[in-house]
């Protein structure tokens, strides 16, 4: 395991009670049972958190690791949509309206391909 100081424990136990007791009161607003043993999960989080954060140290562990893994697959699946929605509808137009924006098409009847600069040569600001 990783090496991390005392007040990262203490703002990860901090911040996962806390959105426990946004799940405890999500569910109290619905009028649900909250069952005794969700209380005493979070009590426990935060009372560890105060007391000894360096109890939360396999918790901790755990919780980056299942980030890492959902950051894994999210990055693949954003990057999967974003080339199959957007670049390859593009992609396709694009041939079927036989575009070339990059002038990569054979032309026999072109005698060079040089494409003659606009500019003012006579520019001192700028001698290259």
């Amino acid at each position: 395991m990783a090496h991390t100081s005392t007040l990262s424990h203490r703002k990860f136990g901090f911040i996962f009670s806390g959105y426990f007791a946004l799940l405890i009161l999500v569910f109290i607003l619905r009028h649900h049972a909250i069952s005794d043993v969700v209380w005493f999960i979070f009590a426990l989080c935060f009372l560890v958190a105060c007391v000894a954060p360096t109890g939360l140290t396999p918790l901790k562990f755990l919780w980056d690791r299942v980030l890492k893994i959902l950051g894994y697959i999210n990055t693949r699946l954003l990057l999967g949509f974003l080339f199959f929605l957007i670049f390859t509808p593009i992609a396709v137009c694009k041939k079927l309206l036989e575009k070339d924006a990059l002038g990569l098409q054979y032309d026999a009847s072109c005698k060079t391909y040089r494409i003659p600069i606009l500019d003012d040569q006579n520019d001192l600001r700028r001698p290259y």
